[in-house]
């Protein structure tokens, strides 16, 4: 389009800033920053919204935040913006200052902006972020029926989940997640939906008195009436990382042994039922930048 002689207008920027966010291309992004500065398409409210995407969505959260600050007008789609993407890297102090932020202007959030925020507060264990979330909510008549909300299926039939059966089709068993935060977060949700119908909560402990928190990489619960135990071992890539190789390109940083298992496998050799899960590879900013 440039070499055509065509003039960039402020769509055209803001469809080539999408591209770039959608496969996290930050240098190209940042191109498109400066092209739009040249031309003035930086003075469009929508134009800043889409900068705002592309810097989260890449991991540089830093200029997000300037791009941000440079609104003078900031509407929903703005805050919805800046607080979606540092929800995205699980930055929930700073999620939160900026929903706190939003409401001091006057202006109502949406579903789209508890959406964003919400599913933070479960991947890091913010029970307390969660519960003022859903006290906010309760007391909102616009979200009332968010609360009501239910999967509706079509055309196919899916079993309800039997707690009981799954108590007693694990008894005696091990049970191992392994992965990064995404697995540590389907492991939580395990043991949130088990311990549902267990009388006895006391009986449902962690084996080593640890308390559930991101730093520990290995936690297990216990549920003694069934004599069964679900762990979680933090494992990013599953794989071991290893040294770079002698004359490898400087934007290599590490390396990682695909044939090899991460060194932990053996602790998670014994177990009945495993399971891999790794998000990281999945998500291009955080397997080739890291």
């Amino acid at each position: 389009m440039r070499m055509s002689g065509c003039h960039l207008d402020p769509v055209a920027v803001i469809i080539g800033l999408g591209a770039c966010s959608h496969i996290c291309a930050l240098k190209l992004g940042k191109e498109i920053h400066g092209l739009a500065i040249r031309n003035s398409s930086t003075d469009y409210d929508n134009v800043k919204n889409a900068l705002i995407t592309l810097y989260c969505r890449c991991g540089d959260l830093m200029h997000a935040y300037i791009v941000f600050t440079l609104i003078e007008a900031k509407d929903i789609i703005s805050w919805n913006s800046i607080i979606s993407g540092f929800a995205r890297w699980d930055r929930s102090e700073e999620a939160t200052f900026l929903f706190r932020e939003l409401l001091l202007t006057g202006i109502e959030p949406n579903y789209v902006t508890l959406a964003g925020i919400l599913p933070l507060c479960a991947r890091v264990a913010n029970l307390q972020h969660g519960k003022e979330f859903h006290c906010y909510i309760a007391r909102r008549e616009e979200f009332q029926g968010y609360l009501k909300w239910r999967w509706k299926l079509k055309s196919c039939e899916i079993p309800r989940f039997d707690v009981h059966a799954a108590l007693e089709l694990l008894r005696g068993k091990r049970v191992v997640f392994v992965g990064d935060s995404l697995s540590r977060t389907q492991w939580e949700s395990m043991i949130c939906m088990l311990m549902s119908v267990v009388e006895d909560k006391n009986s449902v402990y962690e084996v080593n008195g640890n308390e559930i928190t991101k730093q520990i990489g290995h936690l297990a619960v216990r549920f003694r009436t069934f004599n069964f135990t679900v762990e979680f071992y933090r494992s990013v890539f599953l794989v071991q990382p290893g040294p770079v190789p002698k004359y490898s390109p400087k934007i290599v940083k590490t390396v990682l042994k695909l044939d090899q298992l991460d060194d932990i496998n053996r602790e998670w050799i014994d177990s009945d039922i495993l399971i891999f899960n790794s998000g990281h590879w999945w998500t291009t900013t955080k397997l080739f930048e890291m």
